[in-house]
Order: structure tokens, then sequence, then C-alpha cells
């Protein structure tokens, strides 16, 4: 078991074939840059932020187009992220991860999925499975219950 005083950071990393291409990319989708490690010339490592979203960009072409970040919005927000999305010039496509989403896919393939309610309900075999997943994480905290 944990210590109770323990306290979890994470962030995902997303593997890219080019880290400068990647921060253009994240940058024009409304991230701010964070900080970035360079080798010879190339952006080996950054993060990019966007609301409380912190992304980890990694030049790793062999690993590249792997990653896929879930992001869960309020009523009515994945209506203006898409909106503005695709006034930078972004594909946004509308596809299933067990319920309606709307999909961004950066350079290289990782996807972010983007999701409110708005867009429909989750299939009945993800409620459940999402219901039951919430209550083991709350009785695996201590304090939650």
């Amino acid at each position: 078991m944990a210590d109770s005083n323990e306290s979890w950071y994470a962030r995902p990393v997303f593997f890219v074939a080019d880290g400068r291409q990647a921060l253009q990319f994240y940058g024009d989708l409304g991230f701010d840059e964070a900080w970035r490690h360079e080798r010879d010339g190339s952006v080996v490592a950054a993060q990019v932020n966007r609301e409380g979203v912190e992304l980890i960009l990694s030049q790793n072409p062999e690993r590249a187009g792997r990653g896929r970040l879930f992001v869960e919005l309020y009523d009515g927000q994945v209506a203006e992220c898409v909106e503005s999305i695709s006034a930078a010039g972004i594909q946004v496509t509308d596809e299933h991860f067990g319920m309606p989403v709307k999909a961004i896919r950066d350079i290289d393939g990782n996807e972010i999925l983007l999701r409110d309610d708005t867009l429909g309900p989750a299939d009945e075999g993800t409620i459940r499975a999402n219901a039951a997943a919430s209550t083991a994480a709350r009785n695996s905290v201590p304090g939650c219950s």
C-alpha cells in the first residue's frame, strides 16, 4: 500500500519524429511551451501545456505516432475547441472510443481525443466499466471513499 503522504504528478509522453516540428504543431493547437531540452540543434524533449493538460514530447522516430490522450471537457467546450483548432487548419474527425469523441492527430499520428456530454451518450458497456473503474480508484486511495 502506498504511503498516505505520497503525491503523484504524472504527464503523458508522446514520441515524435522531429521535436521542433512537433512544437510548432502543438503551438498551432493552442499549447504553450513550458520547457525544452536541445542537443546538437535538435529539440529532443519538450513540454507543452494547455488548460491544465501537460504533455511531454520526446523525439524518438522509431516510437513516434503511437500515443493517445483522452481529454474530458465540460459541456459545450469541445465545440469551442473544435472551432478554434479547425480555424488553425488542423483536421478534427468524428470518431468513437466507447463513446463519441472528436479526434486530432499530430503530424506523427499521436491522438488527442476530446469528449464532453453534448457529443452523445457512452455505450452501455463503457458506462459500466467507467463506473467500476472509478469506484475501484476511489477505494484504493487513502481518504477517498
